[in-house]
């Protein structure tokens, strides 16, 4: 019986890995790639440091058409092309005349113009309207901005620029270097082939089923490789392994080295897709906090000429941008200059302008107390949360409160002491899901993330004997395949 286990066994890891290890030798190559480059994506604050600041000289009236009807905690006010306009946030990220509180609902030809004018040095080779997708915007998101103007530049790095129809925002940017990287990166990594990504389902089943497949291949493997273990009779030495031939005897080996790190990888990119069982934790559903910490919306009063009282104050400043947020029960303004990171924020009183107070522990108290009533929780002072919110690279040092909630998922909420903006909720289902998927693939956790090198280097060890594993999976598939040929004809 043990025999046949072990022969089904054998069996079942040999073909399956002849299925799958081309997929892995291009998943590995493909993954060291993008180490270094991902797929495109616009160059958000490029275009910010182009755009033109807003002016005392302009005619900005109060909001009042983009906000009744248009229900939102936040709205901005900046420059597109030569005139103010105000955006309200979401996908669409819908516009609004600032001189004349006029819908803007699309963008002609010659606003897209402009805006490309403006933003780069070098001429158009040629323009195309875009009504379905492409190779570079494959997502679905993509679809509230289409006709999307798609332009060709005649620059050296032969750019491709997409802007939206709808709301003139640079949602694309790609080079020729971008595109070849994403080529042999991106695409074959994530199997972002343009037929195959535009239908999401079938997208995610493939993924999905590969990845299981993979994953029964890695430990079907690994139990193999043990299983291969013999030792010497005379010596009891450890024969590590017992085949002879090269090919056979480097799969092997860096099967039993590599094995777990290749399972742990496909693993982790099958939990990029899957939902964690629900039977592992509370039948409750977890609140989402995120809506509930941003139901406040904005009321003409509250928002009156605000607007134009922070550009009077700042107006020595190049003010580029201006953002009315609602958090907490409070309104303030944030101002941005040259970056994107830090803005200066801002309260009015009339014609007052202050300069908004860190949020203190009452006022977190009260907001607690008056939208969970019925939920227990302590509060910290946290002196830099950017270590707890781990996905986001670079992040500056910020001050926050942690709140631990005493309920069925251990629920921690990560706010900002400055604004009051919930920036991360961490629970038991996020944990597991994070180390399942984030932690095992990208290795964003410890000494490694501290040490940038020290975790690319690790990525690359491994990268390279998965690599190792693979494609001497390919080379015995090809000769099992070869003999069987051979038998047949």
């Amino acid at each position: 019986m043990i025999k046949l286990l072990k022969r089904f066994m054998f069996s079942v890891h040999r073909w399956t890995g002849f299925v799958m290890s081309l997929l892995f030798v291009m998943w590995f190559i493909s993954g060291v790639v993008m180490i270094y480059h991902s797929f495109p994506k616009p160059k958000t604050q490029a275009y910010f440091q182009k755009q033109k600041a807003l002016s005392l000289k302009d005619s900005i009236l109060s909001p009042v058409s983009a906000i009744e009807g248009h229900p939102s905690s936040s709205l901005t006010l900046e420059m597109f092309n030569d005139k103010p306009v105000y955006r309200l946030p979401g996908k669409t990220a819908q516009m609004f005349d600032a001189a004349t509180l006029t819908p803007i609902d699309s963008i002609d030809e010659n606003g897209s113009a402009q805006l490309i004018q403006a933003v780069y040095s070098s001429p158009v080779k040629k323009r195309e309207f875009l009504t379905d997708y492409d190779s570079w915007i494959p997502w679905s998101h993509y679809k509230a901005h289409f006709t999307i103007h798609k332009y060709w530049l005649d620059d050296e790095f032969n750019s491709e620029v997409y802007v939206s129809g709808t709301n003139g925002q640079i949602v694309q940017e790609t080079t020729r270097f971008s595109r070849w990287m994403a080529r042999i990166g991106a695409i074959p990594h994530w199997l972002y082939f343009k037929q195959l990504r535009l239908n999401a389902l079938l997208w995610v089943d493939v993924v999905f089923w590969l990845s299981c497949i993979g994953c029964f291949v890695c430990v079907s493997g690994v139990v193999a490789g043990l299983v291969r273990f013999k030792r010497k009779r005379k010596t009891r030495a450890l024969d590590v392994s017992p085949y002879k031939k090269a090919v056979l005897r480097w799969h092997h080996l860096s099967g039993l080295v590599f094995g777990v790190f290749v399972f742990t990888f496909i693993l982790s990119g099958l939990m990029s897709l899957a939902d964690l069982p629900s039977w592992l934790f509370s039948k409750e559903q977890p609140i989402d906090y995120y809506r509930l910490w941003n139901a406040d919306e904005l009321t003409v009063d509250e928002v009156g000429t605000g607007f134009n009282e922070v550009l009077k104050h700042k107006a020595e400043s190049s003010v580029k941008r201006i953002v009315c947020r609602k958090q907490m029960e409070r309104c303030f303004y944030e101002v941005y200059t040259n970056t994107l990171q830090t803005p200066e924020c801002f309260m009015v009183k009339g014609q007052q302008i202050l300069v908004l107070q860190p949020l203190s522990e009452s006022c977190l108290h009260s907001f607690l107390q008056s939208r969970l009533p019925d939920v227990l929780y302590s509060i910290r002072f946290v002196e830099d949360y950017s270590t707890i919110v781990r996905n986001k690279k670079h992040m500056a040092a910020t001050a926050g409160y942690e709140i631990k909630l005493d309920d069925a998922f251990q629920t921690r909420l990560i706010v900002d002491a400055q604004t009051g903006k919930l920036e991360k909720v961490i629970n038991d289902v996020s944990k597991w899901q994070w180390w399942l998927y984030q932690g095992l693939h990208t290795f964003r956790f410890g000494w490694f993330a501290k040490l940038e090198w020290l975790r690319q280097t690790w990525i690359i060890l491994l990268s390279v004997g998965g690599t190792v594993v693979s494609v001497t999976a390919l080379v015995l598939s090809y000769r099992l395949i070869k003999r069987r040929m051979k038998k047949l004809y």
